[in-house]
């Protein structure tokens, strides 16, 4: 299909699934997740995120019974937080190392216990968010706001036998607000440092057997220099709707729409003296996930279609055009053998598309993955429980390829003691602009390589958590080991790509809850990640670090609410230290609110109180990092 009439397309589809909603709302939810600092849910909220984990086979899995290491955002936590983007909410999880280069809009990759970056696959109502356009195929993180969203679940370790390539290092899973109760509205403006304005307005409603919720957003910023070598302003914007809509005719069948659509631009002074480059990006994510139950819950369909279309054009010193297209067919059967088995049966379908266009070459690229699955969760005893699973995947261009997962859990009911362990096998192709990117730019030549293999990765954790006292402390403690062959890096200052023969990542992650008192709760976290490369290759030489993990990673969380839940303050502490090529630093931001009537908040935030100053090289380039800065504004609800 021609790419204007396509996206002329899903705009028209955007727009018949808005005005084919009865009316909007937003309510936000809370929980005490594993992983995340516990919150206090307000009064007036009708219900809390249940203690589920649905992201490791797509079915709820209770807490208790889930063998994997994982943690847990709601709603409320973010908006305790005010976190702008999802790349802010990761920061919070332990195992995850964020890296934002210049700001807002800038370069953003996560290192999922030292994997790379392009190792994570993010869902976002089970959309992939990965990049098939990216040089590294990473996910499109830069400009993912936390507009709309209601949960995130970090799951950590291999995830391909569920979710096939992009899964080495673990799965990011985004659930978007589902509209409940009568209809509601609000809308909140912000300005602050950088000349920043934001506007968001969110609307929503839940009448069986309809249900919808919309939020719409913009951010205005003329931003600084993220150049080191320049003084120009760096100018960002960012307009972002998002909408789910459910429809459930009967109790046993009912279907899902959701919808997010991206338009962003921002300004980069480019390797040219005084010379500034823009990008304007757009991105548009939709899922349509039809479910049906049978034979009173025993035996559960769910269909979902997924598409994920991203379109960045850069002009300046080395302009440019880049299109990306994923779309995703996941047919899913759950069979509820019994109380204490679920045996998962599932086939899949992907579609990937890449082009690229310049002045100096272009290229267009596809290909397609079919994939098999099966999973079976089961519950030995109250105390003993586990899954396993193994997938095979049958990749266009580099055949057919099994993976495999274990896990197991088991609860020391006298002690309160929970032990865990998994292990997996992970599989992840080079990306369509790795092979195929045959243009060149400026005096960087051609980074495409045909001859890239697939990296295969085994790993391993063992972990235990341990509920101390009756007063809420909650402690965990996980060893956490991956062996990726095959890593794919680049070599600079060409940024030619090679496979590492082998490396490895290895750590351990820390955790620790608590609730002083009521009102007030805290959450530490600490990880050790040390990476090597164990065989030569590209810029590595057995023995080296890879680049850009920190050694230690950690960070404080702690959160009060006045006993009315009127007023609310948070103090969040995130610092890095000991990273090849990354400069340690310590981040202290603090955000609060206070509601002066039932529709009138008074909110806002400082972020790098401590005025670091500290360079986040990525490449051959080093970006500035955003000085202390200030935030305020209100909210109006109705």
């Amino acid at each position: 299909m021609d790419r204007t009439a396509y996206r002329a397309m899903r705009l028209t589809v955007a727009a018949l699934i808005v005005s084919a909603a009865p009316g909007f709302t937003v309510h936000a939810s809370g929980q005490t997740p594993s992983g995340s600092a516990p919150t206090t849910v307000p009064s007036d909220q009708t219900a809390s995120l249940p203690e589920t984990i649905v992201t490791a086979g797509r079915i709820p899995t209770p807490a208790d019974e889930f063998a994997g290491s994982v943690s847990l955002f709601g709603a409320r936590d973010i908006e305790d937080h005010q976190d702008q983007t999802l790349a802010d909410v990761l920061q919070r999880s332990p195992g995850i190392d964020v890296r934002e280069s210049g700001g807002l809009g800038g370069q953003t990759s996560i290192f999922t216990r030292g994997t790379e970056s392009s190792h994570t696959l993010i869902l976002v109502d089970g959309v992939e968010v990965n990049d098939p356009v990216n040089p590294n195929g990473s996910p499109f993180l830069a400009h993912l706001t936390t507009d709309q969203i209601d949960r995130i679940e970090v799951l950590r370790g291999p995830q391909s036998p569920r979710y096939g390539s992009d899964a080495i290092g673990g799965v990011i899973n985004v659930t978007t607000k589902k509209g409940e109760g009568a209809p509601s509205f609000s809308f909140a403006a912000e300005a602050g440092s950088f000349q920043t304005f934001r506007e968001q307005a969110r609307f929503s409603m839940g009448e069986s057997p309809f249900s919808f919720s919309m939020s719409a957003s913009r951010t205005d910023r003329e931003g600084f220099s993220a150049r080191t070598n320049n003084t120009e302003r760096d100018a960002y914007r960012n307009t972002t709707v998002a909408t789910r809509f459910g429809y459930q005719p009967f109790e046993k069948f009912g279907v899902d729409f959701a919808l997010r659509y991206v338009d962003a631009a921002r300004e980069l002074d480019s390797a040219a003296p005084f010379d500034t480059d823009e990008t304007e990006s757009d991105q548009f994510l939709f899922s349509a996930t039809p479910r049906l139950t049978l034979f009173d819950g025993a035996w559960k369909h769910t269909l979902q279609f997924s598409l994920h279309d991203v379109g960045r054009d850069t002009d300046g010193s080395f302009p440019s055009q880049n299109d990306g297209l994923v779309f995703n067919v996941d047919y899913q059967n759950d069979f509820e053998l019994s109380d204490q088995n679920t045996l998962t049966l599932g086939a899949e379908f992907e579609h990937e598309d890449a082009i690229g266009r310049s002045t100096n070459g272009e290229f267009d690229a596809n290909t397609q993955i079919w994939s098999v699955y099966l999973r079976d969760r089961f519950q030995l005893t109250d105390r003993l429980g586990g899954s396993a699973g193994v997938r095979l995947d049958d990749h266009e261009g580099f055949g057919s390829k099994v993976t495999w997962q274990t896990a197991a859990h088991y609860q020391v009911a006298t002690t309160g003691t929970r032990l865990r362990a998994s292990a997996g096998t992970g599989f992840n192709a080079p990306s369509l602009a790795q092979l195929f990117d045959n243009r060149s730019f400026g005096f960087i030549p051609p980074t495409n390589n045909q001859q890239l293999a697939p990296e295969e990765s085994f790993g391993f954790d063992v972990g235990v958590e341990q509920q101390l006292g009756d007063e809420g402390w909650t402690a965990g403690i996980t060893f956490f080991q991956n062996k990726i062959d095959n890593l794919i890096t680049s070599v600079p200052p060409t940024f030619s790509l090679r496979n590492v023969e082998s490396a490895r990542t290895r750590g351990i992650e820390a955790i620790v809850e608590t609730r002083f008192t009521e009102n007030v709760a805290a959450t530490l976290h600490y990880t050790y990640t040390d990476t090597e490369a164990l065989g030569g290759g590209g810029p590595l030489n057995a023995g080296d670090r890879l680049r850009q993990r920190a050694l230690h990673n950690g960070g404080l969380d702690v959160t009060w609410h006045s006993a009315d839940d009127r007023a609310q303050a948070t103090l969040a502490v995130n610092y890095a230290a000991d990273g090849v090529g990354l400069e340690d630093h310590v981040l202290v931001d603090l955000s609060g609110s206070y509601e002066v009537t039932e529709h009138l908040e008074l909110f806002g935030r400082g972020e790098n109180l401590l005025d670091q100053d500290f360079n986040d090289p990525t490449g051959f380039v080093e970006f500035e990092t955003a000085n202390i800065s200030g935030f305020g504004g209100l909210r109006v609800r109705f």
